[in-house]
């Protein structure tokens, strides 16, 4: 969706074998070692963005992606430089899901675990919101089975979150009084509950949300989330015909409306794996929130 470019571009990640310049980024393939200086905001982190296995790389306006690919020794690995960095709080977020990222031109590159720093121009983004990372942030997705749950492990002074904390921060952040946490958190919380039909409902409020932006956003994010939105098709379609709406959108939400039609369903078998997996990250995470209390919430991987 066009009105969505902007968001894709800086939340996903890209690929090629070359480093170039794609709309508002740059990405790049491999894992060529990156450069000190440009990382000297986070002391100690150099060493676990040059991990080998790194398969793709992502940077716009300062909202930098590193994306991972390796199995469970090798996230150990990446989990103990993590835990090594100087920065304040240190979480992980363990997802149910496999993970691919699209690069700037549409290439699906698999990943196992990523690593998300916000600096620069990206860095004003809600700097008192629990919605945007204030701090490097690693996420693993487990979808793949690439990496066994039960043998990860956890660094000391590592906080563990799983989808049901996320959505929790999602959730408020949407009802947040600054519009660009409003309109993130559409986008994140559509991003994380893709299959969620009650999640596609609570973005679905920002429809009349009074700033148009923030509708834009919250149309985007609802095309995204395919057959789990179908019930929201009414209220996109209202907003379609709103002449309140700006033309853009006007347009998004009509976009978003022919995005949710044309979807598929997911099967069932694969929303049952997930379950399945979700509850056993809950009480992975369960059994290891004793060791490593939960950090006040200031960060999520988009």
């Amino acid at each position: 969706m066009k009105a969505c470019w902007r968001w894709i571009a800086g939340l996903c990640a890209v690929t090629s074998v070359a480093v170039h310049a794609a709309a508002l980024g740059t990405e790049d393939f491999g894992d060529e070692p990156l450069a000190a200086p440009n990382y000297a905001e986070w002391p100690r982190i150099l060493p676990l963005l040059n991990q080998p296995g790194r398969v793709y790389h992502s940077w716009v306006n300062g909202n930098e992606h590193f994306y991972y690919k390796g199995d469970t020794e090798a996230l150990n690995n990446a989990l103990a430089g993590f835990a090594a960095t100087d920065a304040e709080v240190h979480e992980v977020i363990l997802r149910p899901t496999a993970g691919i990222v699209k690069s700037f031109h549409g290439k699906e590159v698999a990943f196992d675990w990523l690593v998300h720093i916000q600096g620069g121009l990206s860095k004003h983004l809600g700097a008192d919101s629990p919605v945007f990372d204030r701090f490097p942030t690693l996420t693993v997705f487990l979808g793949d089975m690439d990496i066994e749950l039960d043998e990860i492990s956890v660094p000391e002074g590592v906080a563990l979150l799983d989808v049901t904390a996320m959505r929790e921060r999602y959730l408020t952040g949407l009802a947040d009084a600054d519009k660009e946490t409003r309109g993130y958190a559409a986008m994140f919380l559509a991003e994380l509950d893709r299959d969620r039909a009650e999640s596609a409902k609570a973005i679905a409020s920002l429809l009349e949300d009074p700033d148009d932006w923030v509708r834009c956003m919250a149309a985007s994010a609802l095309g995204r989330m395919g057959k789990a939105a179908e019930p929201c098709l009414p209220a996109l379609r209202a907003g379609s015909e709103n002449t309140a709406n700006s033309e853009r959108a006007r347009t998004t939400c009509t976009e978003a409306a022919s995005a949710i039609e044309k979807a598929a369903p997911p099967s069932p078998e694969s929303i049952a794996r997930q379950d399945a997996l979700n509850g056993r990250i809950q009480q992975f995470v369960k059994d290891h929130g004793a060791k490593n209390p939960a950090e006040p919430p200031l960060s999520t991987s988009g």
